[in-house]
């Protein structure tokens, strides 16, 4: 009868990524950028959504780009996950060389290289998509209390805004206000401005 021996480590996958990472680190570079844009983009998808904008119809190229340069914070706490798994991998790694019995009875349940890397991908996409989803409802929330960056507000009509207003956001050509009192956002275009001032102070709450 032939023992089961255990099965080595698959090395193909990594050696694919470090042979990817030496021959083409701008394009990875590139790739990560976007990945990081989608991030921030989705975000505010969502929370324009609740103020019952999309965002798509009002955003260039150039805000695309930018996206998650608006919102570093939301995007760093969405793709965490991605360092959580890089711990994990590396430390299994780790335990399969320093104990060998370890490794022998891991082997014996552990998925193929191509299934885990697929099983982490989803994991960490659903994650990202429900925590930007959430952010984006408590940002929601808290403005729509009014909590959040106040501005005052100059048109080229001279005709002034009716009450007090928070700051959403912008784009390369639009201006987004919520007016607390009567629960309406305002989207103002740029070339409509005679003068936007911006609180300096901590947004309220």
């Amino acid at each position: 009868m032939i023992s089961e021996q255990p099965r080595p480590e698959p090395s193909n996958t990594r050696s694919a990524w470090a042979g990817l990472v030496r021959e083409h680190p701008g394009l990875l570079l590139t790739a990560g950028y976007l990945l990081l844009t989608a991030v921030g983009l989705g975000y505010e998808l969502w929370f324009f959504m609740y103020f019952g904008i999309n965002i798509l119809e009002y955003v260039e190229t150039s805000d695309f780009l930018l996206a998650a340069l608006r919102t570093p914070l939301v995007v760093v706490l969405a793709v965490l996950p991605v360092l959580l798994v890089w711990l994990l991998v590396r430390g299994n790694q780790w335990l399969h060389r320093r104990f060998p019995r370890y490794a022998s009875f891991d082997n014996r349940w552990q998925l193929k290289s191509t299934a885990r890397s697929g099983m982490w991908v989803v994991l960490i996409l659903i994650y990202a998509n429900f925590f930007i989803q959430k952010y984006a409802e408590r940002a929601t929330e808290r403005i729509k209390a009014g909590q959040g960056r106040e501005v005052q507000v100059e048109l080229t009509s001279g005709t002034p805004l009716p009450s007090r207003a928070l700051l959403l956001g912008t784009t390369s050509k639009f201006v987004f206000l919520y007016l607390p009192a009567e629960k309406k956002t305002h989207v103002i275009p740029i070339e409509s401005l005679a003068r936007l001032v911006v609180s300096s102070e901590k947004p309220n709450g």
